[in-house]
Formats: C-alpha cells, sequence, structure tokens
C-alpha cells in the first residue's frame, strides 16, 4: 500500500500510520459517546447545524481526550523502530531511534553517543508532555472519579 500511493521513503509513511490507530479511534468514540445527550440537543435547538455541534460542543469536551491522544501517538510515532526501518531506505531521513540502533562497530558500541543521543530523543517527548500536560491530569481526574 504504502509503494502504491509512492510513500515510499517519505516521512508521511511512518506518520500516516501512527495517526490512524485503532486505539485513538477506541478514544476518541468513547469520549463522544461519554458526552450527555442534552448538550448536543441544547445545540440543536439553539439553531446549531452538525459542524457546529462537532467543533463548539463535542470537541471541547473531548480536550482531555485528544491531549492523551497526542501524547501516547507522538510517542508511539517518535519511537518506532520497526516500521521506519521497513519504509525507510535513505539513511538521512531515518529516525533517531533506528540510527541510534546504528551506533557500534567492530568492537563493540560508541557509548557516549548512543547515550547522549538518546537524551536527545527524550526531549521532544518531554516537551509535548509539559504542553499538554494540563489536559493529561484532567483526563485522568475525569477517569479516576
Amino acid at each position: 500500500v504504502i509503494r502504491a500511493f509512492g510513500l515510499l521513503d517519505t516521512y508521511s509513511a511512518m506518520i500516516l500510520p501512527g495517526l490512524m490507530s485503532a486505539w485513538g479511534v477506541f478514544m476518541f468514540s468513547q469520549s463522544f459517546k461519554s458526552i450527555p445527550n442534552e448538550y448536543i440537543e441544547a445545540a440543536k435547538i439553539d439553531g446549531a447545524n452538525f459542524f457546529w455541534i462537532v467543533f463548539r460542543v463535542m470537541v471541547p469536551l473531548a480536550g482531555s481526550t485528544m491531549a492523551i491522544v497526542t501524547i501516547f501517538t507522538f510517542m508511539g510515532i517518535w519511537d518506532n523502530f520497526i516500521w521506519p526501518l521497513i519504509v525507510m531506505q535513505n539513511r538521512a531521513k531515518m529516525p533517531l531511534a533506528v540510527l541510534l540502533a546504528m551506533f557500534n562497530h567492530s568492537y563493540g558500541i560508541y557509548v557516549g553517543p548512543l547515550l547522549a543521543g538518546s537524551v536527545i530523543q527524550t526531549i521532544p517527548m518531554v516537551v509535548i508532555f509539559i504542553i499538554f500536560r494540563k489536559y493529561f491530569l484532567q483526563g485522568i481526574s475525569v477517569t479516576l472519579k
């Protein structure tokens, strides 16, 4: 499928399958099912159309779910190893997780660059979590009630 669409050796080949995960669809469907029908009916009474209901009522109420799915999807795509190894052929486009696995030679492993690369690889995940932590914690507190 990736070859048929001409996506081999592109960043889209790594990102698109992660964005269409079954887990994300399941999380969003459960989140939207938990929204009370009264909110949707009230929006219809106010004259809202389908898109208004989705973007002005349902999406704001599913904000914590969006944050959680964003964090976990980003982490899954960022740390993916096997899929980029399959679809990427150009070494310059390979993600850091794949390149770190190549830090070896016939006498052993380059430990210093490997550890430095591992620290650098965690920085974007920490930044994404810091940006979405408020929504992440809201989502956790809602599920614990």
